[in-house]
């Protein structure tokens, strides 16, 4: 994991299990090409079939900028007219693929190709710094495809349909309201607050537990334990004394007897029937 050129990937950055993306292209404001687009999809099925990593955080070099989309120069050199064929570019760079929650860290601008990786991360976590846009439309080169249909689950169809067509930028509170990031914070305290979000996935602490009677919510060959005991393998728990004698228990409720059903058809049939009614008279025969 040593070899990549545009960005940076850390195992266990300030947080034990955290393993941190970096586009690490500050020249350009963080800018994709493809080259960049393929290292990050490597780094997350990396970190997606790493067991030490249980979360990814995904940011911008710098603090000007998360993502400011596709690099204009790659852009033009694949999309020219007359070129072989379109490179092969994942948007997403492998982040709906990942088996792992991913945290966008956003502490600067969030434009076109930038905007959809933030929004395509299960959790976004802005500075108040932040700006979010698109800007297809605007330089002439409208996206299409699934990533733009996915942003009216996010945000609903009207307001994507607002953001993809009107190009207008909004601030981190802005996209805070409409539902686009999770947290928005002071950027000075944008670290800390990441770090709140990974260690709430880590695994919960448990009170102890020796004789194993409480479930865990992890199974133990992934915690590195023994396999649990069966019931009958477990050791036999006592009850406590008090006073140094053995604790009564509360008198349980008697149960009510049971018959089979011809014994039941039998009993409910002996029981002694009252007499029939005499045959009626008509009013004329007294």
């Amino acid at each position: 994991m040593t070899n990549f050129t545009d960005i940076l990937y850390e195992k266990h950055h300030r947080v034990r299990g955290a393993a941190w993306i970096t586009i690490n292209r500050p020249e350009v404001m963080n800018a994709f090409t493809g080259h960049t687009l393929t290292e990050m999809r490597d780094a997350v099925e990396a970190a997606s079939g790493d067991p030490e990593v249980g979360v990814v955080v995904i940011t911008g070099a710098g603090d000007r900028a998360f993502c400011a989309g596709g690099d204009v120069r790659w852009l033009q050199e694949i999309q020219r007219e007359g070129a072989a064929s379109a490179a092969p570019v994942d948007p997403h760079a492998g982040i709906e693929d990942c088996l792992k929650p991913v945290i966008a860290r956003v502490n600067g601008y969030s434009v076109g190709g930038g905007n959809h990786l933030a929004y395509f991360a299960d959790f976004t976590i802005a500075s108040k710094r932040a700006t979010f846009a698109q800007v297809g439309p605007r330089v002439g080169s409208p996206a299409s495809g699934y990533f733009v249909a996915y942003l009216t689950h996010v945000v609903g169809a009207k307001k994507a349909k607002e953001i993809w067509m009107l190009c207008r930028r909004y601030t981190a509170q802005d996209a805070f309201e409409m539902g686009l990031v999770n947290a928005v914070v002071p950027h000075d305290k944008l670290d800390d607050e990441v770090d709140r979000w990974c260690e709430a996935r880590q695994e919960p602490e448990l009170p102890e537990d020796p004789q194993g009677l409480f479930p865990h919510p992890l199974p133990a060959a992934s915690r590195g334990l023994p396999p649990r005991l069966g019931r009958r393998d477990r050791p036999r728990v006592l009850p406590q004394r008090r006073g140094g004698r053995r604790q009564e228990r509360l008198p349980r409720a008697p149960r009510a007897r049971l018959l089979p059903l011809p014994a039941l058809t039998l009993r409910l049939s002996s029981r002694r029937r009252p007499p029939p009614d005499p045959a009626p008279r008509w009013p004329f025969d007294a």
